[in-house]
């Protein structure tokens, strides 16, 4: 009985010990030295917005931030942290459909011809705009509300999927993200399908407008040097949809690439970037 007695404290022992060098391992590990550090800090404590889903700025030295607000207004005040006013730069809640005020974009020469775009849906019938707007003379910080010129209109079907990112590249000309128009799983197939505006990204010339449209088909085509990160089995499709340059991929595709000359269809042979895992 003793000897059982003595084999069961020796293991308790041994446990104990065991238990107590791997807290103490535990405990003293010194901290990653990569460890990321982040501070949270509140940019402008003064302000709280309206459903925002962007915030930009104009790129013309003013140091102003606009936030888009999705039920319809546009809001401007200094990009300053103590910051304490804030104006309505534009108000189209009147036309903006159940909160889809979508994306904002400055012209590159905003500093003179006070011209910015918009991107939101309205109803009757369902649709994207995507639409010129200009600032009051004199009046920096509130937009001419009756300034609107419509370049395009989009039909829609459903609320969802609509996409909405606006954004000028280094070649001055705007493009328009559209998302593949809904609903959840892209069952149209638009995503896919040429003949359709959606889902793709458009790229239009809104300083030269031509055949009767407020803007423009861009002639030139980015060079195929710029597109040398792809696999040959995935091919870009370059064509254009109803006087709309347009860019799309291959169902497998991972990469986007611009679109070619009006009227024009092309095909671009491309290699896809490696994903995370190396594939």
């Amino acid at each position: 009985m003793k000897h059982k007695t003595l084999v069961a404290l020796t293991i308790l022992v041994i446990s104990l010990v065991g238990s107590a060098l791997a807290l103490s391992q535990l405990t003293n590990q010194p901290e990653p030295q990569t460890a990321p550090r982040y501070k949270v800090q509140v940019a402008f404590p003064s302000f709280s917005f309206d459903h925002p889903d962007g915030i930009y700025n104009s790129g013309d030295g003013t140091n102003r931030l606009f936030v888009v607000g999705q039920t319809g207004l546009i809001y401007v005040f200094e990009n300053r942290t103590n910051a304490t006013e804030v104006n309505i730069f534009l108000d189209i809640r009147d036309r903006v459909h159940l909160g889809a005020l979508l994306g904002l974009a400055f012209h590159p020469n905003f500093a003179k011809d006070g011209h910015f775009y918009v991107n939101y849906l309205a109803d009757n019938p369902l649709r994207t705009i995507i639409a010129q707007w200009s600032i009051l003379p004199n009046k920096p910080n509130e937009a001419d509300k009756n300034s609107q010129k419509i370049l395009l209109e989009i039909p829609q079907l459903y609320e969802t999927h609509g996409g909405g990112q606006l954004s000028f590249g280094p070649d001055g000309y705007l493009y328009i993200a559209l998302g593949d128009g809904g609903p959840q799983g892209d069952p149209l197939g638009n995503g896919q399908n040429c003949s359709t505006l959606l889902g793709k990204i458009l790229r239009i010339d809104v300083d030269n407008p031509a055949q009767g449209r407020n803007y423009g088909i861009p002639k030139a085509t980015p060079s195929e040097a710029t597109l040398q990160v792809t696999r040959k089995r995935f091919t870009l499709t370059v064509f254009e949809i109803r006087g709309v340059s347009v860019l799309t991929q291959s169902r497998a595709s991972f990469g986007w690439a611009m679109l070619g000359k009006t009227g024009k269809k092309k095909s671009i042979s491309l290699r896809k970037a490696k994903t995370m895992d190396g594939t």
